[in-house]
């Protein structure tokens, strides 16, 4: 037990002494009152702002809807991407 015990608790105290140099892995209890309500606040202005969002991708779809099919074509063909360079064929050497 002893020789599967000893190499993983070296191991480990290794690994340990290694992250320390990167993240600090003291626990920190010190939680303050104010803490629990900004991270409420953060989920709410997120969860507002993925609604807007939302509302906005639901009238574009509509307004995508409405157009006819042409006048999409056509804004989807504005914005296309040129095709690429051709390429030169390879000299013989």
């Amino acid at each position: 037990m002893l020789k599967r015990a000893i190499p993983f608790i070296l191991t480990f105290v290794l690994g340990l002494a290694i992250a320390s140099v990167f993240v600090n892995i003291v626990p920190s209890f010190n939680f303050k009152r104010g803490d629990r309500g900004k991270n409420c606040r953060n989920k709410h202005e997120t969860f507002n702002e993925l609604k807007r969002e939302n509302e906005m991708l639901r009238f574009e779809n509509q307004k995508l809807k409405s157009q006819p099919i042409r006048e999409i074509d056509e804004m989807l063909f504005e914005n296309a991407v040129p095709p690429p360079m051709p390429i030169e064929p390879r000299r013989n050497r």
